[in-house]
């Protein structure tokens, strides 16, 4: 399961659609969603995670250090505002699940669907555009591919959208085929000898 499609708690999603309500009120929809993009860039650095985490500082600390990141990386004033909202309500931890839900209520707001994709060979950019044609089609609503490559599969792909997974590599088939043979699904062929 790819980062985008990990479960996520109903009050991080709350904060994540507030944010992305506040934006689209404001007209700051791309501006916001940058930073979200930023701070989970910056979630990889130890200091900002340990910062994040960190019950030792008192909210005027936090504040404090909110505003010096807020400058330093050119944050939109909603968005430092929202992490001073996160620390005063002591959510400040549970920023890196909420930069996931802000990911797919976006998503959602945009009509999208994240769709992970597994070949056995790297699809090229006409494959996937393809593809993506074929899903939002099919589908009805545009869609965000994610490739993965697993040689296992041996060739075809196997595609998942939310919860449904549609296994149509060769080692899925095989698969199926050695459970029929095993069930003895075979057993009652009866075969008539020529006349």
């Amino acid at each position: 399961m790819t980062t985008a499609q990990r479960p996520t708690s109903q009050i991080s999603r709350r904060y994540a659609q507030a944010l992305l309500d506040m934006a689209v009120e404001g007209k700051v929809v791309d501006d916001v969603t940058s930073d979200m993009t930023d701070l989970r860039g910056m979630m990889s650095e130890q200091v900002f995670a340990d910062f994040i985490a960190s019950p030792l500082y008192d909210k005027d600390e936090q504040f404090k250090v909110i505003e010096a990141i807020g400058k330093k990386a050119k944050l939109h004033k909603l968005t430092t505002n929202f992490l001073k909202t996160l620390s005063d309500n002591k959510r400040l931890a549970s920023l890196s699940e909420i930069l996931i839900a802000y990911t797919q209520v976006l998503r959602k707001h945009k009509g999208e669907l994240y769709v992970d994709v597994q070949t056995a060979y790297e699809l090229d950019k006409a494959q996937v555009s393809d593809l993506s044609k074929s899903l939002t089609k099919a589908l009805g609503a545009n869609v965000e591919i994610h490739q993965e490559t697993d040689k296992d599969l041996i060739g075809g792909m196997v595609v998942t959208v939310g919860s449904v997974m549609v296994d149509d590599s060769i080692r899925g088939k095989l698969e199926k085929l050695k459970l029929k043979m095993k069930s003895g699904s075979n057993e009652n062929i009866e075969f008539k000898k020529a006349k």
